[in-house]
């Protein structure tokens, strides 16, 4: 039997049809998946959750370290801390946030502490400076993009910033402008320091030298004819005059004839600040002495006879520290001490003394 060939607008009609019905078997509510309920932080997976899904904070007594940790896993968003933001202190918390910015308000309340969305980095620090941080990027911003017109290409495009565990900020900075084939001329300004691994999406180089220097008190200027970075203290942040290392020359407004004699600046003595949460106390001493060129030598047979060991976790925080402060903040908590002979560095147990 011959089948009679549809003309084509019947076909159309019914090609029409069998569409409909699949969309309307799709929107069956007997197949259809329910709609998610509101969880407890602790039962919701983060890869589920939409993202104004509400999710209920119960914390008592949580770090500010470990509450960022269990932020980042529920919502989609980094979080840089600002340096000076204690990681230890601790937090109660009790709402329903449906977004970083909404806990970490709550989180900082109360704290002289303030959040700013930086793209898809929420910045938690000082308030005053979350409070400029915005502002500030959109001014560095303009003024790339008034950069000569073959400057600005590398510095406008937005790239991932990430560092791992004990990484040095100055490096950051320097390794920043090399990226985007720019050189930091003044690194110096920068303050020792080691941070905790993080990873941000993308940002542009505005946005992520602001991020990195905020917590120094520090913006930047460009230099366009040798391609140059050069790091200034923050125009509404005097006080940074104070971070100067002992023995450096205060600035003076009016500059020395050539016919003058410039001074030499007095040797500088070396300062420290660092904040270490939960670290290894031998990873650490061994990372300064990398970093510091130190001429170290530790006891471990006589560390492992004393019931002590060079894997103990510590937290400490110094800032404007000399050598001495800073091996003692590091050393002490872990039950070492140190003795300096010459440019070496000893390191034993407490009240040990080789015979």
């Amino acid at each position: 039997m011959i089948l009679p060939v549809p003309d084509k607008q019947q076909l159309i009609a019914w090609i029409i049809a069998c569409w409909l019905c699949w969309i309307t078997a799709g929107d069956d509510p007997a197949h259809a998946e329910p709609a998610p309920k509101n969880h407890a932080a602790a039962n919701t997976h983060p890869g589920q959750r939409t993202p104004n899904a509400p999710a209920t904070i119960h914390w008592s007594g949580v770090t500010l370290h470990e509450a960022v940790a269990r932020l980042k896993g529920l919502y989609h968003d980094a979080i840089f801390i600002d340096r000076r933001t204690d990681p230890n202190q601790r937090i109660d918390l009790d709402l329903s946030a449906t977004s970083t910015e909404q806990a970490l308000n709550a989180l900082a309340s109360g704290r002289n502490l303030g959040v700013a969305r930086i793209r898809n980095t929420v910045y938690l620090g000082p308030a005053n400076a979350a409070q400029n941080l915005p502002a500030l990027i959109k001014q560095r911003s303009l003024e790339i993009s008034r950069l000569p017109q073959d400057a600005p290409l590398a510095l406008l495009q937005r790239r991932p910033l990430q560092w791992e565990r004990l990484s040095e900020p100055k490096q950051l900075v320097a390794s920043l402008g090399q990226s985007v084939k720019w050189q930091l001329a003044n690194a110096d300004r920068i303050p020792f320091d080691l941070w905790d691994a993080n990873a941000l999406p993308d940002l542009s180089f505005a946005e992520s030298l602001s991020l990195l220097l905020i917590g120094f008190d520090l913006t930047f200027e460009l230099h366009p004819a040798d391609r140059s970075i050069h790091l200034t203290p923050l125009a509404n942040q005097p006080e940074i005059e104070s971070t100067r290392r002992a023995g450096s020359l205060p600035k003076t407004q009016n500059k020395p004839s050539s016919s003058q004699t410039k001074p030499v600046p007095a040797a500088a003595k070396q300062v420290f600040t660092l904040r270490v949460q939960e670290k290894a106390v031998g990873a650490v001493l061994q990372e300064l002495a990398r970093r510091l060129n130190w001429s170290l030598q530790i006891d471990e047979a006589a560390i492992q006879a004393a019931g002590k060991s060079l894997d103990t976790r510590v937290s400490f925080s110094v800032e404007n520290a000399d050598r001495e402060k800073l091996l003692a903040a590091l050393l002490t908590p872990a039950g070492l001490e140190y003795r300096i002979e010459g440019t070496t560095i000893y390191v034993t147990p407490e009240r040990y003394r080789r015979p």
